[in-house]
């Protein structure tokens, strides 16, 4: 059964690296149900940032429609400063298919300026290039072994 528990537990790459591995069994609904509120839960916690990026690593097919997420995300805790939530609406519903729903979404509900400001993140986000979304997760890798070049040298 899944569990935040295991998310609590990932202190490094390798625990993260390792954890992606066992969970690439489970059911992609599960995974998703599991993995996605999460990620939108809370600001500024570990684990809904830990819970992003499983939901990249992992791509787990949605189980809701766009408009559905964009609800729950905008009536969630989610950081902002989290472009794993974008990027994997991205990989989901393709790019230009985002922008339209969340203009449409926008328009449709009736939202609070601070929901408006929250979906809109998410476009802002997904407007750019793709790969500045997962940089971060790039850069570690790239990182590492550039650095293990250099001592190796």
């Amino acid at each position: 059964m899944l569990d935040q528990k295991l998310l609590k537990n990932i202190k490094n790459y390798d625990a993260l690296s390792e954890l992606s591995r066992e969970l690439s069994s489970y059911p992609q609904d599960e995974l998703f149900n599991f993995l996605f509120p999460i990620a939108i839960s809370c600001r500024s916690s570990y684990i809904n940032g830990t819970a992003g990026y499983l939901l990249i690593d992992l791509e787990p097919k949605h189980t809701r429609e766009c408009a559905e997420l964009l609800n729950e995300i905008a009536h969630s805790r989610w950081d902002v400063s989290n472009r794993e939530i974008p990027f994997y609406l991205v990989t989901q519903f393709g790019k230009w298919n985002l922008e339209k729903e969340i203009k449409d979404y926008v328009a449709s509900n009736e939202l609070t300026e601070s929901e408006i400001r929250i979906v809109e993140t998410i476009w802002y986000w997904a407007s750019s290039p793709s790969v500045t979304l997962c940089e971060d997760l790039h850069y570690f890798e790239w990182q590492e072994v550039i650095e293990g070049e250099e001592s190796s040298a």
